[in-house]
């Protein structure tokens, strides 16, 4: 699909991408955070229960994700922008759309920040930081241009390859397991347990980009597949890697590891003739934070196109681009990293993209209910 061809779409709503692909952009944009500091992240406030915090913050998420589904399977054919637009007005809807727009471009921001952090500290120590966010932005911009169903397709192989080596190292790394770190089963306790489930339910905020993809996809009653599978699939992620990250590197030294799935494929030792299972994970994860950070320039530049009367996806791509650099200039080292993105704005940024499917549904459903009421009194 050319990009010209794709900066079209908002207005002839034609679909290009079937559910598989689009399951796997999401997947790519959520999954790839496991190979940098979120295990440890998740440790912090869940100790030795952190394992289960994606499994029941899932089980919450439901409840914001499936209106998301019911709205989206309402108006066939539309955008979450468009669907504000229709129920919400103008005004709001700009509003809304242009905080979410700010807020998936802050977080690719930040993981733009962090993965630099990680190449420089673990792979290219001599490199630039800014050189490598240079080379990785353009690298990103390039992918994002190449058009959803590009991406698409990179996804699909992207998405294979990082479930392939979790599974690989979950296997190879089965034997370094300490079974007595995941006691007490609680933790911290069932109430600071039960915040942590309340709060982290924004690592799955990414699935509010189905949202932004429905318009593209050729069967739009697939909202619901793709949430479902999307969800289940990133869940079992997210609980393994933390599983196995905990087990090697018990509470609290979790804690302090930084990529500790990075740490956990150097301590696997599968003889004199191959040594070095993290030559594999190197390649697997640069692919897939470049991907994601590419869906993340696409996602963004989308939501413009549908608040703006520009109709070249090209230019959204490199103004979205540049106010991912310019944010992510502005963190000044890893420690101020970590706490804007996992203290600050994802667990805030939970009310907008947890409320803003809230609002549509219960938008929706007074909608009806007056549209009712008012066959009811011409009968």
């Amino acid at each position: 699909m050319s990009r010209a061809r794709l900066g079209q779409q908002p207005e002839t709503r034609a679909g290009h991408i079937g559910w598989v692909e689009a399951t796997a952009i999401i997947l790519v944009h959520m999954i790839s955070k496991v190979f940098l500091i979120f295990p440890s992240r998740i440790s912090m406030g869940a100790q030795t229960a952190a394992w289960s915090v994606p499994f029941f913050s899932g089980i919450l998420s439901v409840l914001w994700i499936w209106p998301l589904i019911s709205v989206l399977r309402a108006y066939p054919g539309k955008g979450i922008v468009d669907i504000s637009r229709s129920l919400l007005g103008p005004f709001p809807s700009f509003a809304i759309a242009t905080l979410y727009y700010l807020f998936n471009a802050s977080i690719v921001a930040l993981s733009v920040d962090e993965i630099s952090e990680a190449v420089t500290g673990v792979m290219l120590p001599l490199t630039p930081e800014r050189f490598l966010r240079f080379v990785g932005l353009a690298v990103s911009l390039y992918l994002a241009m190449q058009g959803l169903e590009g991406l698409a397709r990179m996804s699909v192989v992207g998405i294979f390859l990082v479930i392939g080596f979790i599974l690989l190292t979950l296997i190879l790394s089965f034997n370094l397991w300490t079974w007595d770190s995941v006691f007490p089963v609680l933790g911290p306790g069932p109430v600071r347990l039960a915040k942590t489930y309340v709060v982290r339910q924004a690592m799955y905020g990414e699935v509010v980009s189905l949202g932004i993809l429905a318009p593209y996809l050729r069967n739009p009653s697939d909202v619901g597949k793709i949430a479902r599978w999307s969800g289940l699939i990133a869940g079992a992620a997210f609980s393994l890697v933390i599983l196995a990250c905990e087990m090697v590197f018990p509470y609290p030294t979790l804690n302090h590891t930084l990529e500790p799935l990075l740490r956990v494929t150097r301590m696997i030792y599968l003889g004199r003739f191959f040594q070095r299972v993290e030559v594999i994970l190197s390649p697997v994860w640069l692919a897939s934070a470049t991907i994601h950070i590419a869906i993340g320039i696409l996602v963004s530049s989308l939501v413009l196109s549908s608040m703006l009367p520009i109709k070249s996806l090209a230019f959204l791509e490199v103004v979205t681009t540049a106010v991912v650099a310019g944010l992510a200039s502005l963190v000044p080292d890893m420690a101020t990293q970590m706490i804007a993105n996992f203290d600050i704005l994802r667990p805030y940024g939970l009310i907008l993209v947890a409320g803003w499917p809230l609002a549509l549904w219960a938008a929706d459903r007074s909608k009806r209910q007056k549209g009712r009421a008012k066959e009811s009194k011409r009968q």
